[in-house]
């Protein structure tokens, strides 16, 4: 099993976010986390990756307690796609990936010319080797989204944690990225993403947690979690979910609209 969390509860000061939130992402899984803006998705990634160490309850990866794990070792099991990213230096690309295979590096070592390697397949993969040398700074939005994808292939890490990766890509980019998580999962990596598009949700993943204010208002497969009435509890408003058929996925994909 690479992550579990059982009965996992945050909060801020007396304002619960989490409350109670169990669930399990297997080797070769991609669960989704769907959920609207301020019901702590964020907040969940940064428990799961030991960033909020105040969690109550206990969250595993690969077998271990979180909690028993130094830094190191966490970067070595779990890799992090944050929403948003602020540059302060003016890293070329190729830079800013090489960064992720460090965790294999003693203390002054300097990274060797297979890691340098690894962080250039890392921006072929995700299909911008031609912006390698280009600072970050001179990116575009879904630019810069995409290097920090590829700098967590570059980290070699079992498990993925991806937060609103597509949020800044546009259409052919967000499904780039999404189709090759799925790859990476198939890999046998545990993949989990937060979005907030019930399309992604049903289209890629195997498994759907629907977080609401009040909790998990579903987990299962895409078809069980993403009904009308799980949808429109989630996000509180009349939702009707349409199948249309979707010839590249050979299933039924739902487009959501409002009632």
């Amino acid at each position: 099993m690479s992550i579990e969390l059982r009965d996992l509860s945050f909060s801020f000061g007396n304002r619960r976010v989490l409350d109670g939130l169990s669930f399990e992402v297997p080797d070769g899984g991609m669960a989704c986390v769907l959920g609207p803006n301020g019901v702590g998705k964020t907040t969940l990634f940064r428990c799961m990756l030991g960033l909020a160490p105040g969690y109550r309850g206990e969250v595993r990866v690969n077998g271990h307690d979180l909690r028993d794990l130094s830094v190191r070792r966490r970067a070595r099991e779990m890799a992090y796609i944050p929403q948003a990213h602020v540059n302060v230096f003016d890293y070329e690309a190729v830079d800013m990936v090489l960064m992720a295979c460090g965790t294999g590096l003693g203390m002054l070592r300097s990274p060797a010319r297979r890691h340098e390697e690894r962080a250039l397949a890392a921006l072929e993969r995700v299909g911008i080797a031609d912006l390698a040398h280009r600072s970050v700074n001179r990116l575009s939005g879904g630019q810069l989204q995409l290097v920090l994808v590829a700098r967590a292939i570059a980290q070699n890490s079992r498990a993925l944690v991806m937060d609103e990766p597509t949020s800044a890509l546009d259409f052919a980019n967000a499904d780039r990225v999404l189709a090759l998580a799925r790859e990476l999962a198939r890999e046998g990596r545990s993949v989990i993403v937060s979005t907030h598009r019930p399309e992604q949700a049903y289209l890629y993943f195997d498994q759907v947690i629907a977080l609401g204010e009040k909790g998990v208002l579903g987990c299962g497969t895409p078809q069980e979690v993403i009904t009308g009435e799980c949808m429109s509890r989630l996000y509180g408003t009349d939702v009707t979910v349409s199948p249309l058929f979707d010839d590249r996925a050979r299933s039924c994909v739902p487009s959501a609209r409002l009632v």
